[in-house]
């Protein structure tokens, strides 16, 4: 296809992209063919991106903790460890259905 080569597992894929290409294979090809038969090109495509997804999450992540980034986490949330807080935050900066403050 067009572009950069596609990443290797351990990455984290980019989901939006992926959902965006299920949504548009969706929106543009039909579930059956004019002669009723079923689009197998349309499942294997969905499938595709589904499979790559898929391997993503079957590659191990060796990460270690590095404490410069645990401080600086810590410090910039100002104490916020609390789930509830932490969901008020995000909803307050991005509301669902609504504009980002």
């Amino acid at each position: 296809e067009y572009g950069a080569p596609p990443p290797t597992p351990p990455a984290i894929p980019h989901f939006a992209a992926a959902l965006e290409e299920i949504a548009y294979v969706e929106a543009s090809s039909a579930s059956r063919l004019p002669s009723g038969i079923i689009n197998f090109r349309r499942y294997r495509h969905i499938g595709r991106v589904c499979t790559e997804l898929a391997q993503f999450q079957l590659a191990p992540f060796n990460l270690e903790p590095l404490p410069s980034v645990q401080e600086w986490w810590k410090t910039s949330l100002g104490g916020l460890q609390d789930d509830e807080q932490l969901k008020r935050l995000s909803l307050r900066v991005e509301p669902p259905g609504g504009t980002a403050v």
